[in-house]
């Protein structure tokens, strides 16, 4: 059986293993100043968070359209596959998997949509090791099974500048409005159980990045470790070269998809591990 994996534009999987993997992604849509764009490798992620800032009007996220879903899913049958794996952002916090399971019952049980319930590399991650599997010449079901025990390692967090931006997504529950401004709190976040939760809070940058660091050290025994940043690249490279840590290969670093710093804004900083 020749299986298909699909993903959407939250995954932040490098583009060199979406090629070598054969993952086909799905761009999430970014309302800017009332215009749908795509979130694709081609949108810039360096200009938008340039721009974020300034924008009048707050951008806002919205999952594919069920077209391009089901233009998708039609297109690898049409090109030989059997059977679709489509593993998504945790439905807790996006449409993009309800969107995807609706699309899938026009395909009579040839597609399985599954919830990463995860985020970012949470759900890369996952992804990555289901491409891996089935390339490998296993089953749907040995993929799926993979895809749980990685579940099960992966721990991400986000450390933001401000709460400025997770007010205005609306998509962190326990933000108070005013509060996080008022008091100068820089709050961490960790997905969780398919949401975000509130992990903890510092009142400095130079108190978030030592808390990273600290963080990462208490992981334990890291499989991979990947650095996530929004604008920030300088700064989470000058934390892991503070992180006394041994690594079996070397970090990857990612800056987040317009999808995701929407929502927490510029100058973010965070990290997914997967444990051993």
């Amino acid at each position: 059986m020749k299986i298909g994996i699909v993903t959407d534009s939250t995954c932040d999987i490098p583009k060199n293993l979406i090629s070598e993997l054969n993952i086909n992604v799905l761009p999430v849509v970014i309302v800017i100043n009332g215009k749908d764009v795509m979130d694709t490798p081609e949108f810039s992620r360096q200009d938008y968070y340039d721009q974020l800032p300034h924008f009048k009007t707050h951008p806002t996220t919205a999952a594919p359209a069920p077209k391009s879903y089901s233009d998708l899913y039609n297109k690898l049958f049409n090109n030989g596959f059997d059977h679709i794996l489509s593993i998504h952002a945790s439905k807790k916090l996006s449409a993009i998997h309800n969107t995807a399971k609706m699309v899938a019952t026009e395909f009579k049980n040839k597609i399985t949509v599954i919830d990463s319930v995860s985020l970012s590399t949470g759900l890369g991650y996952q992804v990555i090791e289901a491409a891996k599997t089935i390339m490998n010449g296993s089953s749907i079901e040995k993929a799926i099974e993979k895809m749980n025990e990685v579940r099960s390692k992966v721990r991400v967090f986000a450390f933001l500048d401000t709460m400025l931006y997770a007010k205005k997504s609306g998509r962190v529950s326990w933000v108070a409005a005013g509060v996080g401004d008022l008091l100068k709190i820089k709050p961490i976040i960790e997905v969780a159980d398919g949401v975000l939760k509130n992990y903890g809070q510092v009142r400095t940058s130079k108190k978030m990045i030592t808390r990273m660091e600290q963080m990462i050290k208490e992981m334990g025994s890291i499989q991979h470790l990947t650095l996530l940043y929004s604008n920030t690249l300088d700064i989470v490279n000058s934390i892991f070269e503070m992180v006394d840590i041994r690594l079996p290969e070397p970090p990857s670093f990612m800056e987040v998809t317009p999808a995701i710093g929407t929502h927490t804004g510029v100058n973010s900083i965070g990290f997914a591990v997967l444990q051993k």
